[in-house]
């Protein structure tokens, strides 16, 4: 099973290649890194671009939230998903929203030039989009 990391182990990044992420707290009964990884590994046997991409989970507590997610942009984490009531905190603090209208949470975090982008989405994927950039 993929380790649980910590804000400690993202101040300290230093992996090479794109990398995903869930957060949350408590986050160590997640199965999405499990998920995520054997879809990305699948996806690297027919697509080279895939080869260096790696989905993590980290253990935030609600209250690190703000120091963590300009740390993922820092570290060019490409994409996030969150639990409760990280949805709700990070909708605040990203750059942008999603056009459809003013959701009330953000699932997930895209990060791009301009900064992270907020999306609310049920089961979406976290490899879902950007890949030809």
């Amino acid at each position: 099973m993929d380790p649980v990391l910590t804000l400690r182990d993202l101040a300290a990044w230093s992996r090479p290649g794109v990398a995903l992420a869930v957060l949350g707290f408590p986050i160590g009964h997640s199965i999405s890194p499990a998920l995520h990884n054997a879809a990305l590994a699948d996806l690297a046997r027919t697509d080279p671009r895939f080869a260096d991409w790696k989905y993590f989970r980290f253990a935030i507590p609600a209250e690190e939230l703000p120091r963590a997610l300009p740390l993922l942009h820092a570290r060019h984490f490409r994409g996030l998903n969150l639990t409760v009531p990280h949805k709700v905190l990070a909708f605040g603090q990203v750059a942008a929203e999603e056009p459809e209208g003013k959701p009330q949470r953000a699932d997930q975090v895209n990060d791009g030039d301009a900064g992270q982008a907020g999306h609310q989405a049920q089961g979406a994927v976290a490899a879902e989009a950007h890949f030809g950039q």
